[in-house]
């Protein structure tokens, strides 16, 4: 069976694999997600699995998963083609390569002044740019429809009901804990988050 290694993680770990792919995370970033976050799929490289990931990116693109899927992808590829027509740089998968250095920065710079148990200034500069360029990442996302905006629109005074699933509140509860974690930090740090009135 193809991608057996993969569906054997699971229905919910094999449907977040999917959803990262069809997200357009790159295959190596997803290889990691696998390897150093899940512990799983332990008995294979990282540049195996990551080409085993954009094999299944392929399967999904041409229906191997059912029709929904692979109109996804091909909606996102037409996406990609008028935006980067004639350019062998895929902007989103750089930014988000990008993100992935910054993240492993703060996290070496934070794990050094628990060790040192003194403020590092240089944390400050790096936890903002990491924000910053997440904060771009979702603009574009949102710009671009890969992901649905749920936030107020100027000029609506009111939004439409969304059916919330139990799968939502789940996620939605993760992104509060995460988000209240990053604001501790912050708070910490001395951080503020900058309110730009022209935005």
């Amino acid at each position: 069976m193809k991608f057996e290694r993969l569906q054997r993680l699971g229905n919910t770990k094999f449907q977040k694999i999917v959803n990262e792919l069809m997200r357009g995370i790159p295959a190596i970033i997803v290889a990691r997600l696998i390897l150093q976050e899940w512990g799983d799929c332990n008995d294979v490289q990282e540049d195996t699995l990551a080409t085993q990931l954009k094999r299944l990116h392929t399967a999904i693109t041409n229906g191997a998963f059912g029709g929904d899927l692979a109109q996804e992808a091909k909606r996102k590829a037409s996406v990609r083609i008028k935006l980067f027509h004639g350019s062998t740089l895929d902007c989103m998968d750089e930014l988000i390569e990008l993100a992935m250095i910054q993240r492993v920065r703060v996290l070496a710079l934070w794990e050094k002044e628990r060790q040192l148990n003194i403020p590092l200034s240089s944390l400050n500069f790096v936890i903002n740019d990491y924000r910053d360029l997440l904060l771009s990442i979702q603009k574009i996302k949102f710009d671009l429809g890969l992901d649905e905006y749920k936030g107020v629109i100027p000029g609506v005074k009111a939004r439409s009901a969304s059916v919330t699933t139990p799968h939502d509140l789940k996620i939605q509860e993760q992104v509060f804990e995460a988000v209240a974690t990053v604001e501790h930090i912050f708070r910490k740090r001395g951080i503020y988050a900058q309110v730009n009135p022209d935005a």
